[in-house]
């Protein structure tokens, strides 16, 4: 927060002005409240907020519930638009917000380095896209499609903000077993085993059989 202040006052000074603060001056001045616990001032500061962000985004006039991730995307990308300094009119008409990726196929860069090309990515998206959200925020991924018939490779060079990555799964599970025993006491033993979820039926009978001293087999 402290650097995007900063950074509002920088550019208040600078001849390169961006468009208005209003987002992001408010969110600075919400966390600022909240810093120094002022619950009076928070409650106001909240209700502006949201004015604000309603009047730029009818998906959030209301008080239905709303996906964050998307709102955290929304709110960056509207701060970054408030603070770019690529001011330049041929960038003027590029879409909001762009995140647009370049693509190349192997026959226009059979001869250049992955690198190179990805330097060339960023430099026009960095040329289009000057802000502290950018340079603290923003990152490439570098993709490859392969055709398996002609061989043919597209290389795509796409700039984020989020990534979503899946929550891992557990990869050990609890089994709870009762052996039945025919001709020995006492006739049940009941088994507690922590198993890979990758675990065959082979690997749970002879984890069974260690436990209860027995033959896999049987």
């Amino acid at each position: 927060m402290r650097n995007i202040k900063n950074t509002i006052v920088d550019y208040s000074n600078s001849s390169q002005q961006p468009i208005g603060f209003k987002v992001t001056k408010t969110f600075v001045q919400i966390f600022q409240a909240l810093w120094n616990n002022s619950s009076n001032t928070t409650s106001k500061l909240l209700y502006d907020f949201k004015s604000i962000i309603s009047n730029l985004n009818k998906q959030y006039s209301g008080n239905e519930q709303n996906d964050a991730q998307e709102f955290l995307l929304f709110l960056i990308n509207t701060i970054h638009d408030e603070l770019n300094l690529a001011t330049a009119q041929r960038y003027r008409q590029k879409p909001k917000n762009s995140l647009s990726s370049t693509t190349i196929s192997s026959q226009s860069s059979s001869s250049i380095a992955s690198s190179e090309l990805a330097h060339r990515a960023w430099s026009e998206y960095i040329d289009a896209n000057q802000s502290i959200i950018t340079s603290t925020f923003s990152a490439q991924l570098h993709s490859t499609l392969r055709c398996n018939q002609c061989k043919q490779e597209s290389k795509t060079f796409e700039p984020y903000l989020l990534l979503s990555l899946p929550i891992p799964q557990k990869i050990i599970k609890p089994v709870f077993i009762t052996v039945v025993f025919l001709n020995q006491s006492p006739k049940q033993l009941q088994i507690g085993l922590c198993l890979p979820v990758t675990n065959t039926v082979k690997d749970v009978r002879e984890a069974i059989a260690q436990q209860s001293n027995l033959d896999p087999n049987d």
